[in-house]
C-alpha cells in the first residue's frame, strides 16, 4: 500500500476493520433458520441460544477496554478480527442449543473486542487526519453488514452449507482485512493514566450512555418489529413489510456517508440533533396516521435520523476527560448494546399488554431523549 499516502493507509485500515465486523455480522443472520432446522429447535430455545451473541459482546467489550489501554488499539482490533472471522464455523458443528450458546458468546466476546478497538483506533486516526471521519467509518459498516446479508441470503437461497459460507466469507475477510489494517496507528491509549471509569462517571459519561442507549433501543426495536408492524397492523405481504428494514437501513447509509461533510460544517450536536428531530416527526406521524406507505416513510426518515448518533457518541467518550479511550467507549458501548438486547423483548411485552403501534410510541420519546442529550456531544478533550 506504499502508494497510498500514510494518512489515507490509516483510513482505509480503519474501514477494513469496520466492513469486515459489518460483514461477518450481516452473514450469519440469513442463516439463523438453517441452523434452526439441522438443531430441531423451538422458537423459545432458539431465542435463549441466540442471547448468546450479545452477553458475550458486552463481556467482549468490558474486557477489551483494559486490553486496549495495555496493549493498544492497534493490536487488540487485529487479533480480535481472527476470532470475529473464524468463530461462525463452529456454528453449524454444534449439537445442541447449549453449544450453539457457547459458541455464540465466545464469538461475541471477540466481536465485542473488535467493535470497541476499532472505534478507539478511528478516533486516533480522525484525530491524526484533523477532519471527521467516524460517521463515514460507520457508514462502511453498514455497507460491510449489508454485503454480508446479501452473502448471506445468496447461500441460503443456493444451498450452499452455512459451514462453507461462514468458511469462505470468514477466511477471504480475514486475510484481506489482516493486511490492511497493518497501518493502524499502535498507541498505548489517549490517557493511559486514568482512573476506574466504572466508579467515576462523569456527568458527560452519563449523557453519552443515555445517548447510545436510546438510539441502539431504537435500532433494535426496528431491525425485530418494523416488518412484523406492517404485516399484522396492515396486512402487508411478506416481502413489502420485510423491505421496510431495507429501506431504513439504505438511509442510514446514505446519512452516514455524508455525515462527515455534514459535521465538519455544522458540528456534531447541530448534525445529531435536527436529524433526530426530523425523525420524531416523522416516526410519530406515520405511527399516528398508520398505513403501509407512512410505515415506509416512518422507517426511512428514521434511519436519518439515528444514523450519526452512534459514531460521534463514540467519538466523545473516546474523547472524555479523566478515562482512557477504551474506557470511555467501554461505557457507551456496553451501555448501547444492553439496550439493543432489551429492546425487542420490552417491545413484545407492551404490543401484548396494549398493541404494537402503542408499543412503537416508545421511539419518539427515545428521539426525544436524543435531541435532549446531545449537548453531550460536544468535544472537550483534543
Amino acid at each position: 500500500m506504499s502508494w497510498f499516502r500514510p494518512r489515507d493507509r490509516e483510513h482505509l485500515a480503519a474501514t477494513a476493520a469496520f466492513f469486515a465486523h459489518g460483514a461477518m455480522l450481516g452473514s450469519w443472520a440469513p442463516r439463523i433458520p438453517d441452523i434452526r432446522r439441522a438443531l430441531g429447535l423451538s422458537d423459545g430455545i432458539l431465542g435463549l441460544a441466540l442471547l448468546g451473541a450479545p452477553v458475550g459482546t458486552i463481556i467482549g467489550q468490558i474486557w477489551a477496554a483494559s486490553l486496549v489501554r495495555r496493549f493498544g488499539s492497534r493490536h487488540v482490533t487485529r487479533y480480535s478480527l481472527i476470532g470475529a472471522c473464524l468463530i461462525p464455523i463452529s456454528f453449524p458443528l454444534s449439537d445442541n442449543a447449549a453449544e450453539l450458546f457457547l459458541a455464540l458468546m465466545f464469538w461475541g466476546g471477540f466481536i465485542g473486542a473488535l467493535d470497541l478497538a476499532m472505534n478507539a483506533s478511528a478516533v486516533l486516526t480522525e484525530d491524526n487526519r484533523d477532519r471527521p471521519i467516524m460517521v463515514g467509518l460507520h457508514g462502511r459498516w453498514s455497507i460491510g453488514a449489508l454485503v454480508g446479508s446479501i452473502v448471506g441470503v445468496a447461500a441460503a437461497a443456493g444451498g450452499v452449507s452455512v459451514l462453507v459460507q461462514e468458511a469462505v466469507l470468514g477466511g477471504g475477510l480475514l486475510v484481506v482485512a489482516w493486511w490492511l489494517t497493518k497501518p493502524l496507528l499502535d498507541d498505548r491509549s489517549v490517557n493511559p493514566s486514568a482512573g476506574r471509569i466504572w466508579r467515576h462517571l462523569d456527568r458527560t459519561l452519563v449523557l453519552l450512555a443515555l445517548l447510545t442507549a436510546a438510539d441502539f433501543f431504537c435500532e433494535g426495536s426496528v431491525a425485530d418489529w418494523s416488518a412484523v408492524y406492517l404485516r399484522d397492523n396492515f396486512a402487508a405481504a411478506a416481502g413489502v413489510a420485510g423491505a421496510a428494514y431495507s429501506v431504513y437501513l439504505v438511509t442510514m447509509i446514505a446519512t452516514r456517508l455524508s455525515g462527515d461533510r455534514l459535521t465538519a460544517r455544522f458540528g456534531s450536536v447541530r448534525v445529531v440533533r435536527s436529524a433526530a428531530a426530523v425523525g420524531l416527526v416523522a416516526i410519530t406521524v406515520a405511527l399516528v396516521l398508520g398505513g403501509i406507505g407512512w410505515g415506509f416513510f416512518g422507517f426511512g426518515m428514521l434511519g436519518i435520523g439515528l444514523a450519526c448518533v452512534a459514531p460521534l457518541a463514540f467519538a466523545a467518550a473516546a474523547r472524555a476527560p479523566g478515562t482512557s479511550t477504551g474506557q470511555g467507549l467501554a461505557v457507551v458501548t456496553t451501555s448501547g448494546y444492553g439496550a439493543y438486547m432489551i429492546a425487542p423483548p420490552l417491545i413484545g411485552g407492551l404490543a401484548t399488554a396494549f398493541s404494537l403501534p402503542i408499543a412503537l410510541g416508545v421511539l419518539p420519546l427515545l428521539l426525544l431523549v436524543i435531541v435532549l442529550a446531545a449537548g453531550a456531544l460536544r468535544p472537550v478533550r483534543g
